[in-house]
């Protein structure tokens, strides 16, 4: 896990952002990354989402994971929360 999550950006085929509806269903199939503000990268295999609505009584923010790995051979995990992906594990 990193300390500090870098902002990302997750494209579909059609370069649109991929989001989570409100059925934990991705939007769209995620084909590129783009991590911190960087180019975007090819995703080579994915996998998720995975909701974590932990403690929903409390904490009305919803959560989402996603493992990509790119066409480098460089896995993620990525989180969506408050619409905004980031990234929170680099796997090597």
């Amino acid at each position: 896990m990193l300390a500090n999550p870098l902002p990302a950006k997750v494209f579909d085929e059609k370069g649109a952002l991929v989001d989570i509806s409100a059925r934990h269903e991705l939007t769209g199939k995620p084909c590129q990354v783009s991590v911190d503000g960087g180019q975007p990268r090819r995703v080579r295999a994915w996998a998720g989402p995975w909701a974590t609505d932990a403690r929903w009584w409390t904490d009305p923010c919803r959560r989402s994971r996603l493992q990509v790995l790119l066409e480098e051979e460089t896995a993620l995990l990525l989180v969506l929360s408050e619409e905004r992906w980031t990234v929170e594990g680099i796997y090597d």
